[in-house]
């Protein structure tokens, strides 16, 4: 770590047990770069003399001098940033070394300029300025003269009003705020930096790994990318569902987007939400190449699409309704949301399903798009089947994995073979299960349905199916069954079941 000697002005360079016990620390907003005295500029005495940062500087260290502080560390020249594992260390220990320091000093540079009060300050709109506000023991605002205006403490309210930042941890003690951050939902946390910007929009994701407790390599050109990977980031290391609890509006047609938000602005209306019970209790979930997945319940909604509670309310909510997300089935157990422009809650209770999905993480416009357009002819090769009538009951699909309880139908647009069955149960004098099997080959150009019973003739189709056998199931339902003369396959195979409860007899 690079410290400046407050009296030579000069920089010096520590490591492990060589580090001073205490030094001060600067949070500033940047001038133009041009006017920041950088790491290269220093040995040259006519350069740095000429920038304004460097007057920032020399009233910094003349500052902390006073206060009884021997080394200080300033970001625009304690880090060689032309080498880049040292930025790249820097920027993830940035706020491991503003919670170590022993004096944090905000130099409010717009502060005192036309009437700029300190609410209206520039500062607490840039990114990095959110972990050098809440990272150190103390900190001490000054105005554009080095005016002392007051501690984090004192003016703990101002500040809690202009940032939504909790109040606890505004006035959290030394070594304390890490603690206390894992509290605080994932989302509420994203909120604290909805409102502010960086130069670089790569900074949005890096500014924030200090508040995550988390680290990542720097890959600047990767745009909002970088706000992606630190949300991958964050899910490795808790299970915390609101990190899910963003709204935006979206330019995909139809309203369809990943799990993950692009920017943290998408969590501008989450600085109230709080956790509806302790994370240990929800599921797990991991990022795969499938997209996040994830076992869980959702809830089927009137329209078709599936309602995933993220276990979080919002404080002023005194039914502490959960909120959620909607999704949309895609085939193949994958999910994109749906209708992000809002959180949602449920108003009723509704049927609950708990199954494994594939939640796709990022969509490119273009690829929403293309996505849509695929979601809009899903019915194509699709097996549909009817609501069960009175006395039937649904058992099961297989493979669960292609069936769409919402619209009780195998999605298979895009296999070239398929073959499953679902299995119903009926009640009565005599209960009785059956399946219907169907399938195709050639890429849908070969259909086939086919009923069979437990009991009757189509037993051994029955018992096939139940040993798992499906490529036998193919070959006798394939012989037995509907074939393609009977079955139009311009949009979808549809069923319609006939089941007489007094009887054995079933008819397709």
């Amino acid at each position: 770590m690079k410290l400046l000697n407050c009296s030579s002005l000069q920089i010096e360079e520590f490591s492990g047990l060589s580090m001073p016990d205490s030094y001060a620390i600067l949070s500033h907003r940047w001038e133009a770069d041009h006017e920041e005295a950088t790491y290269q500029d220093f040995g040259k005495p006519d350069v740095i003399a000429r920038k304004k940062g460097w007057k920032k500087i020399q009233h910094f260290c003349r500052l902390a001098l006073q206060q009884g502080y021997k080394y200080a560390w300033v970001d625009t020249c304690c880090i060689n940033k032309q080498d880049f594992t040292e930025l790249t260390e820097a920027i993830n220990s940035m706020f491991k070394w503003y919670a170590r320091s022993s004096f944090c000093y905000a130099y409010l540079s717009d502060v005192g300029v036309d009437g700029v009060s300190l609410q209206q300050s520039q500062w607490f709109t840039r990114g990095w300025t959110l972990q050098e506000l809440i990272a150190p023991s103390r900190v001490e605002f000054f105005d554009k003269d080095w005016n002392y205006i007051g501690s984090r403490a004192d003016l703990c309210d101002i500040i809690q009003q202009r940032t939504n930042i909790d109040r606890n941890i505004l006035v959290a003690g030394s070594g304390r705020v890490e603690g206390l951050l894992t509290t605080i939902p994932v989302a509420r946390r994203m909120s604290w930096a909805s409102g502010r910007t960086t130069k670089r929009e790569e900074d949005l994701a890096y500014c924030l790994l200090g508040v995550f407790g988390v680290k990542m390599p720097l890959l600047y050109g990767e745009g909002n990318r970088a706000f992606i990977r630190l949300q991958e980031e964050i899910i490795k290391e808790t299970n915390d569902l609101s990190i899910f609890a963003w709204s935006a509006p979206t330019h995909s047609p139809l309203g369809y987007f990943g799990i993950l938000a692009i920017s943290p602005s998408a969590f501008q209306t989450a600085n109230d939400i709080v956790l509806s019970s302790d994370i240990k209790y929800n599921p797990e979930y991991a990022i795969t190449n499938k997209g996040l997945k994830i076992t869980t319940e959702t809830s089927l909604m009137p329209d078709g699409a599936h309602f995933l509670s993220l276990r979080c309310h919002r404080s002023s909510d005194p039914g502490r309704r959960h909120l959620g997300i909607l999704l949309r089935d895609q085939g193949g157990n994958v999910f994109l949301r749906w209708k992000t422009g809002r959180l949602w809650s449920l108003e009723h209770s509704a049927p609950g399903i708990n199954h494994t999905m594939f939640i796709s993480k990022f969509l490119e416009p273009d690829v929403a798009e293309t996505l849509v357009g695929n979601m809009n002819s899903v019915y194509r090769n699709a097996f549909c089947f009817p609501p069960t009538p009175p006395g039937v009951q649904f058992v099961k699909a297989h493979p669960d994995g292609m069936w769409s309880s919402s619209r009780r139908m195998f999605i298979t647009q895009g296999l070239d073979t398929f073959d499953g069955y679902v299995q119903y149960r009926t009640s009565g004098a005599a209960d009785q299960n059956f399946i219907v099997a169907c399938g195709f080959t050639g890429g849908g150009a070969n259909p086939w349905v086919c009923l069979a019973a437990n009991i009757n003739e189509t037993q051994h189709i029955f018992q096939t199916a139940m040993d798992g056998d499906m490529m036998k199931l193919r070959e006798i339902g394939s012989k037995r069954g509907v074939t393609k003369t009977k079955i139009s396959f311009a949009d979808a195979n549809v069923l319609d079941l006939n089941i007489n409860n007094n009887t054995t007899d079933r008819s397709l």
